[in-house]
């Protein structure tokens, strides 16, 4: 052998894109089925979703940095989903829409995004918004297909019949903090027939 093969470490993979506020272009939208977690100590099982961004910004291969969000796939108030489209869209979803609206079109659509870094040095989308009006809009470079990644992560979904007892204890635990929650209402509300009212 001519030369010797050498090898050393690797420091990092690729550079992340930095924190600040990006137009970006949607270039996909993945279901991943549903997955299991943990919140607050318990199990979960969520429907999600991933949305792909590509960003105004070059990353050292040439190519736009990309930069994606995991999603519940729901439109409930209280939803990371609902709030980031309703920004985006910067309008209310109407009662019609609430009952199914298709991700898909979200693909080439623009907007803003607020990247943040989290503990360990990684990116991620803090907010969306819409684009300001007369800023030229971006068309999608990468294609619509689903990253390796996510392939991966779509392997370790589980079917409804696994997540089924999950959600049970779920709604059951919902029901009673519900319970709960009207006793502990009652009990403020009653007033004790030789309490003084003050005024």
């Amino acid at each position: 052998m001519s030369e010797d093969i050498i090898a050393k470490e690797v420091v990092g993979g690729f550079e992340p894109l930095a924190a600040g506020n990006y137009q970006a272009v949607c270039y996909g939208v993945w279901d991943i089925g549903i997955q299991k977690g943990s919140y607050e100590g318990r199990v979960t099982a969520n429907q999600e979703a991933v949305v792909g961004w590509e960003a105004n910004e070059m990353a050292e291969d040439g190519k736009r940095h990309t930069i994606h969000n995991f999603y519940n796939l729901t439109l409930g108030k209280k939803a990371n989903l609902r709030r980031d489209l309703t920004s985006w869209r910067g309008q209310e979803f109407t009662a019609e829409e609430l009952k199914g609206f298709s991700l898909k079109k979200l693909i080439g659509a623009n907007c803003m995004l607020n990247v943040i870094h989290n503990e360990n040095g990684k990116a991620r989308v803090s907010g969306v918004a819409s684009t300001p009006k007369g800023l030229p809009k971006l068309t999608p470079e990468n294609a619509p297909t689903m990253p390796a990644w996510i392939e991966k992560i779509c392997a370790r979904a589980i079917t409804k019949e696994e997540a089924e007892p999950i959600w049970a204890e779920a709604r059951a635990r919902r029901k009673e903090q519900a319970k709960e929650a009207a006793l502990a209402a009652a009990a403020e509300e009653e007033v004790l027939p030789d309490q003084e009212i003050p005024f």
